[in-house]
């Protein structure tokens, strides 16, 4: 049995705990409410990490241990597996980055692999991660600054490379019975507002093809299209001008 000792917390997402080690990795294992909604196991998270390998997704180094014991500060836990994952520094991608060509084309690839995979094995890639809806609220209710939508499993590192850092995939059949249609629209929704994030109207089509709720799709745009009136109208409030977003494809 491998053991760790967490240095700090990190955070909580709907699925792990994440905190960081000594040598400065991060270690996510899960917790008890994430099973309610994903029944992932190691054998599951190294199936996701070769689907990765497979498409060339760009994630950090990372591997999968079976039955740790981790000493968090307060108590000792034994959850049927961790994962380790190299720390990426950067930015959080938010919409403003996507003026920059090369983070743009990124992105655009990175989303179409994610379709891709979906087609291929139902699941796909996690681009918003928990803290999205609460950080979608803050800026439906608040935000002043534009370009600030971000997806928040997606890093930019110090050399202007995406990387994506959850590794887990989204994936319907690991869902608990009673949610497993809310995970594949959550795919879905996810999906279509990274399309509308993008402006790529060729992707467009690929996304209506590999998902399979095209209301949920469509759903993403309606709601995109209002938070960029909120942008708009906030812009003239302030005196500021208000560009065009970047348009790709």
């Amino acid at each position: 049995m491998e053991r760790f000792r967490i240095e700090s917390d990190v955070g909580i997402g709907f699925q792990h705990k994440v905190g960081r080690l000594k040598n400065g990795l991060f270690i996510k294992y899960p917790h008890l409410l994430g099973r309610l909604w994903d029944l992932s196991t190691a054998d599951t998270v190294k199936k996701d990490l070769a689907i990765h390998r497979e498409w060339g997704t760009p994630i950090p180094e990372t591997s999968v241990v079976y039955h740790p014991e981790i000493e968090t500060g307060e108590t000792t836990v034994n959850p049927p597996y961790a994962i380790l994952s190299q720390e990426i520094r950067g930015r959080v991608l938010r919409e403003l980055d996507l003026a920059n060509p090369n983070i743009m084309e990124q992105v655009v690839d990175l989303v179409r692999r994610s379709l891709a995979i979906r087609r291929r094995t139902g699941s796909g890639v996690d681009f918003m991660g928990g803290q999205a809806f609460g950080s979608f609220a803050e800026f439906l209710l608040r935000e002043t600054r534009k370009g600030q939508l971000g997806a928040y499993n997606l890093i930019i590192d110090t050399r202007e490379q995406v990387k994506l850092i959850d590794t887990n995939l989204l994936d319907p059949k690991r869902a608990p019975p009673g949610v497993k249609k809310l995970v594949s629209l959550d795919l879905d929704l996810q999906h279509g507002a990274m399309v509308e994030l993008l402006h790529n109207r060729k992707l467009v089509d690929e996304c209506v093809r590999a998902c399979g709720s095209k209301m949920f799709t469509a759903f993403a745009g309606r709601l995109y299209g209002f938070a960029h009136k909120l942008e708009e109208k906030r812009a003239r409030n302030n005196g500021t001008s208000f560009g065009t977003s970047p348009i790709a494809g």
